[in-house]
């Protein structure tokens, strides 16, 4: 059992700097179903998601108000600019079998098994050779990363929307 989430006052949230991915954008639509584009609705979703975190008093900046495409680097180091102390991605997915519903949340890792360098490729608009490589930087990387505390924010989030889907669409 992971800890509990440290969590911060409303003192805090002035000093912390949150950055807001929306997935895509560009030429790079992402999923695309019913006539919807991943790029639209993730761009749609995180311009609401920063105005509340702005009236939580969380000092939020995105990578993109517009439909522009950024390369990852370009995202990542746009994140690092700002100092951010957390950098959160949203995306849409799309599945082969148009009954299948639910949500996914990803944090900082590795990608451990095929599935997941496959949609770490796709995701990121990349070769599965360029997610090896990353693979390498990431252990690096994830060595002064509080990958704990990512793990543990992952997991509430996850739980906290399948709890606030299922009362919101009465779901099992």
């Amino acid at each position: 059992a992971l800890p509990p989430l440290v969590t911060v006052t409303p003192k805090d949230r002035s000093k912390k700097t949150i950055v807001i991915d929306p997935g895509h954008g560009g030429k790079d639509s992402g999923a695309v179903g019913n006539g919807y584009l991943e790029k639209e609705i993730v761009l749609s979703v995180s311009a609401q998601f920063a105005e509340r975190l702005r009236a939580m008093g969380y000092t939020v900046h995105m990578t993109r108000s517009n439909d522009t495409f950024i390369e990852l680097k370009d995202r990542t180091k746009f994140a690092n600019d700002k100092e951010a102390d957390l950098f959160i991605s949203l995306h849409t997915n799309a599945h082969k079998n148009n009954r299948a519903y639910g949500i996914e949340t990803y944090f900082l890792n590795l990608a451990t098994d095929d599935e997941a360098i496959r949609v770490a490729a796709m995701e990121n608009a990349t070769s599965r050779k360029n997610i090896s490589d990353l693979q390498t930087i990431l252990t690096d990387l994830m060595q002064n990363t509080k990958i704990n505390e990512s793990a543990r924010l992952a997991s509430f989030v996850q739980c906290s929307m399948n709890e606030n889907l299922r009362k919101r669409y009465d779901l099992i």
